[in-house]
């Protein structure tokens, strides 16, 4: 605009000079051709140009002297370029005032005037020489200080009439050769200035720049207010109208606006009002002061309003912004008290509403020469669903749109050559007391927006109290959206219950999070998110999905922490609904309240969360981790276990349905593989699988378990174990199916139930192949006995158990026991075996046991302990005594066919008692059996044979007695009774023997059972038939008293930490 008035300014002066230069040589000069030279020359010599009249020249002199002159040419000397053509230019002059050297023109009309000013390619402006001369010249005539012979005294014009003028200022020193220069162009210009006592104008014409593309029509008029003899303005005031477009870059932008303007030179003071200014939609008023208005140092300050504004549309990091956020900034209105120099704008006071919404701030752009947009601004309350509806409990269908998206109005690299200095900046705050987001409500909560380097957007939202809590964040945007979040001790219980209605998650959250998206949308961006994410909850709880009878099961925890790394795999995020699928890569451990335990899970693989609940529904062969630590009651101690269980996890929600296949197993003493399945995850579970371990070092893993094991008489037993199986968990009950366990060389098969729980339930059918208790029995002891521990029998109240047993061949005290069965109970304190059969040596052993847990006195005290009331029945029928006797006695000393019944109860604590606290009967017979008590020269035995042997009694506290011992053979019968200790290993005797032809003798035995001394003096035979028969029978009588015992007691040992079989 200063060029446009510029220009205007020489158009005039130089048709003054003109005029009256004309007219003060016409006073001698009447011949036009002379005339012309004349004129020529006057105003070159004003000028400094060339002046060229290439057109004719018409004088009049009625009613006014009066000049026209067609095709007037001022060209400027070096470069002979045109400054100045006017088509033709009529000047009526008063006749009697030239007399006295004054000049008063009635009307200066100017047709199709053309003022070009051009700086040339060197950076030279001619035209500039020639303006400087042409108004010294000008002042020089108005004071008389010129030529004497053409000097004016005073000059004057009632009105100056312009038609179709055209106007143009270019700089072709900015760009290069072929380049098109800098322009501004004033065309069509029609103007009717009224000079006579003040200058009142109206006019109208069309300005063309190659600034910003303009291409304005405009209508003006104005009054200027003048010093009294001269055209020096004092004061004055103009309202333009102008209507048009301008374009930036490839937009073209409408513009329409009313302006009024009052301009005092002697204050250098201009008042701007700017009325209903219309660019492109945005909408502007302001009352504006221009101090120094004249000078490079003017300043302007007002206040102004705008409506309408679109930040996304002007500029480009609002076209970067999320689409719901665009929306909120596309039609801002506010007003603003401001302050402007050519440095920089000051916004004092900013008022501003966006949405409704208002705020209240500041801004400014510090530096016009490196601009940046600053605002700052904050009010009492924002309503973020406003500004995100995307996050409102029932989010529209459609989200809002900014009225004309696409590419920003100005881009924010100012000049298209990737230097980052000259970007335009903007630091844009907003921030309220009081916010609410979904149903959430906040304070303090902080808005930012500011320039990434190179290009794009940063945005942050900070909030100071988010129930107890803290977030903050940063959203980086520019092709893709990156965002960086920290949350600080939020109390979770509320927010969980605005954000799903009931109080799914309580404690405190902290965390943090790095993620990005190719969205643009905050709801695109949930879905389209790929990064890292790690959080805490603390002494909280977790309500897992309601069960199909209502129930909300909820786990109290002490911590629960993620780390996930993952990334979306929707095609477009922007347009994903319900379901939204991820790769995820998740670490996460869960630490119940009041306990020890832990659990760990890791996940890499494609998840399907659910957006309406917040939860992974779908789980598609992602290889995984679960493991479990925690302290188990193992052998009456609490020992730190460790398991993992490894393989593809498949888990759908919607089908209540889970699979981990291919999976291999670990735990602190075993490892293996293993599979699971489950479905009705939502109602009562169904849980199913396999397992398979791998070799168990079993004598080891006992130990480490807090197992006290004794010595075995082979010390390689329980160095080896397996077990596969099937299982199957169903409302607490868990049972094993198909199992295949082998312990060293055994190896046995079954199925096994059981409950978890007070009392432990189990019920069972096993069958072994083949066991050798022996090799799990105590060595023989050396030395003095050791007293025994009281069994621990308290395990029999807190289990519950029930099966059928059975082994293919048992070994035990080097007897082979064979198609051995047992019915087994123990609950309730009692322990019953019945029945119980084998097959032995060609005969069969039957039986049962019962054991109930009882309190008994002690003796000599007030005191009780815990005892087994015992039953103990056993038969033996047709067994072939020889091999019993060889394994037992290491030879063939009795054969025969055998039969053994025994009946006995007692109330027992420990091995010590076993059998001196049993009472009940006995008895045996032998029938077509030997004995051998000497060998042939050859080595082999010499036996005696006889048809029967039987003995029955009674026992007594451990003691046998019977009076009906009785042997007969062809040569020798015996008869008598007597006791035998099985406790004490002592025996007395007294049997009558008869020989053939051989009175009837009594013989006395008695001492050690091992080695028995007789009454009769050399007579060695009969003791020692005696104890060869009385040896074997009573032996086997212990040993089969003993063993269920001994089993007792192992269990106790296993389950109780008691003390070593003997």
């Amino acid at each position: 605009m200063r060029s446009i008035a510029r220009i205007l300014i020489i158009l005039v002066l130089f048709a003054l000079l003109i005029a009256g230069g004309a007219a003060m040589v016409l006073t001698s000069l009447l011949d036009t051709e002379a005339l012309r030279t004349r004129i020529e020359e006057r105003i070159s010599a004003l000028t400094g140009g060339e002046c060229r009249i290439e057109g004719g020249i018409a004088l009049s002199f009625y009613p006014w002297l009066s000049l026209e002159l067609d095709d007037m040419v001022l060209r400027e000397p070096d470069e002979k370029t045109e400054v100045v053509r006017i088509d033709a230019l009529y000047a009526a002059v008063r006749l009697k005032p030239l007399l006295s050297r004054s000049v008063e023109f009635a009307d200066i009309t100017l047709v199709g005037p053309s003022v070009t000013l051009k700086t040339m390619h060197n950076g030279t402006a001619p035209w500039q020489n020639m303006y400087r001369k042409a108004a010294g010249s000008f002042s020089q005539n108005s004071t008389g200080k010129s030529d004497p012979d053409y000097s004016l005294k005073a000059i004057s014009f009632t009105g100056v009439i312009i038609e179709n003028g055209f106007f143009e200022w270019a700089d072709a020193s900015a760009v290069s050769a072929n380049a098109t220069a800098p322009f501004v162009r004033l065309s069509r210009l029609e103007l009717e200035a009224d000079m006579n006592g003040r200058g009142v104008w109206e006019g109208s014409g069309t300005i063309d720049s190659s600034y910003g593309h303009a291409n304005i029509a405009f209508i003006s008029t104005g009054a200027a207010d003048f010093a009294p003899g001269s055209f020096s303005p004092v004061a004055v005031r103009s309202t333009v109208s102008a209507k048009g477009t301008m374009a930036v870059r490839d937009r073209v932008l409408p513009v329409n606006l009313k302006t009024k303007v009052a301009f005092t030179p002697a204050e250098r003071l201009a008042e701007i009002v700017l009325h209903d200014v219309n660019i492109d939609g945005l909408g502007l008023d302001a009352d504006l002061r221009m101090a120094n208005c004249t000078s490079q140092d003017w300043q302007l300050a007002g206040t102004a309003s705008v409506h309408a504004l679109s930040l996304p549309y002007w500029f480009a990091f609002g076209e970067l912004l999320p689409t719901s956020l665009q929306h909120a900034l596309d039609s801002l209105d506010g007003t603003m008290s401001l302050r402007m120099d050519r440095k920089g704008l000051q916004v004092d006071s900013l008022d501003v509403k966006i949405l409704g919404m208002a705020f209240k701030g500041k801004g400014a752009v510090a530096d016009f020469s490196k601009p940046e947009i600053f605002i700052d601004v904050s009010g009492p309350f924002m309503d973020v669903n406003k500004v995100f509806p995307e996050m409102r409990e029932n989010p529209p269908a459609k989200l809002p749109m900014p009225a004309r998206p696409g590419k920003a109005v100005f881009a924010a690299d100012l000049e298209p050559d990737d230097n980052p200095d000259d970007d335009l900046g903007y630091d844009i705050r907003v921030r309220a007391d009081k916010a609410v987001a979904r149903s959430f409500e906040m304070q303090g909560l902080a808005f930012r927006c500011w320039p990434m380097p190179k290009t794009g957007t940063y945005t942050s939202y900070t909030i100071d109290s988010f129930y107890d809590g803290s977030i903050d964040s940063r959203l980086s945007i520019r092709d893709i959206l990156e965002l960086d979040v920290s949350v600080n001790n939020v109390r979770m219980r509320e927010v969980s219950k605005l954000a799903t209605g009931e109080e799914v998650i309580g404690g405190r959250l902290s965390g943090k999070a790095t993620v990005k998206s190719g969205a643009h949308t905050v709801w695109g961006m949930v879905a389209g998110l790929e990064g890292k994410a790690e959080a805490t909850l603390t002494d909280g709880y977790i309500q897992t999905v309601a069960k199909r009878d209502g129930t909300k099961p909820r786990h109290e925890l002490k911590s629960c922490s993620v780390i996930l790394s993952g990334k979306s795999t929707h095609p477009d995020p922007d347009k994903a609904e319900r379901y939204l699928p991820y790769n995820w890569n998740m670490q996460m451990e869960f630490v119940p309240a009041n306990s020890s335990d832990r659990y760990d899970l890791r996940l890499n693989g494609p998840v399907v969360i659910d957006a309406s609940r917040g939860l992974p529904v779908r789980v598609n062969g992602a290889p995984s981790e679960l493991r479990w630590r925690g302290p188990v009651a193992v052998f009456g101690q609490q020992k730190q276990m460790d398991a993992t269980l490894t393989g593809a996890l498949d888990f759908d929600l919607d089908k209540e349905t889970m699979k981990v296949s291919g999976g291999l197993m670990k735990t602190s003493y075993a490892t293996g593989r293993a599979s699971l399945s489950a479905r009705n995850l939502l109602g009562s579970s169904v849980w199913d699988g396999s397992i398979a371990t791998d070799e168990i070092d079993l004598r080891k893993t006992l130990t480490e378990l807090g197992a006290t094991l004794w010595n075995t008489a082979d010390m390689r037993a329980l160095s080896f174990g397996q077990l596969q199986s099937g299982f199957h968990v169903e409302s607490g009950n868990i049972s094993l199916r198909d199992m295949k366990i082998g312990v060293d060389n055994s190896r046995m098969t079954g199925e096994l139930a059981f409950t978890l729980g007070k009392p432990f339930v189990a019920r069972y059918s096993l069958k072994a192949d083949a066991v050798d208790l022996d090799r799990y029995l105590p060595p023989p002891a050396n030395g003095k006995p050791v007293q025994a521990a009281p069994w621990k029998l308290d395990w029999l109240r807190e289990y519950d158990l029930a099966g059928d047993v059975a082994v293919g061949r048992m070994t035990y005290k080097n007897l082979d026991l064979s198609s051995v069965s047992a019915k087994t109970e123990v609950g309730s304190g009692v322990v019953t075996i019945a029945p119980f059969s084998a097959d032995f040596y060609k005969g069969k052993l039957t039986g049962e046991f019962t054991g109930r847990l009882s309190e008994e006195k002690q003796a000599g005290t007030v005191l009780t302990r815990r005892a087994l009331n015992s039953h103990l029945s056993l038969k033996l029928k047709g067994v072939d005594l020889e091999p019993v006797a060889m394994r037992l006695a290491g030879d063939d000393y009795i054969g025969g066919k055998t039969s053994v019944m025994l009946d006995l109860t007692g109330m027992l604590s420990s091995n010590d008692d076993i059998p001196g606290r049993m009472d009940g009967i006995w008895g045996f017979d032998i029938a077509d059996g030997y004995y051998s008590l000497s060998k042939r020269n050859d080595g082999t035995r010499q036996r005696t044979t006889f048809s029967k042997a039987s003995a029955s009694g009674s026992m007594e506290k451990g003691v046998l007695r019977n009076d009906n011992m009785k042997l007969d053979s062809l040569f020798v019968s015996m008869k008598g009774g007597g006791i035998v200790d099985l406790s004490r290993k002592y025996l007395d005797y007294s049997v009558n023997v008869t020989y053939a032809e051989v009175p009837t003798f009594p013989v006395r035995i008695y001492g050690p059972l091992a080695a028995p001394k007789t009454s009769i003096r050399g007579a060695e035979i009969i003791p020692r038939t005696i104890e060869k028969l009385g040896g074997s029978v009573f032996n086997i009588f212990k040993h089969v008293i003993t063993t269920p015992f001994k089993a007792l007691e192992m269990l106790g040992r296993m389950g109780g930490n008691g003390t070593s079989p003997n």
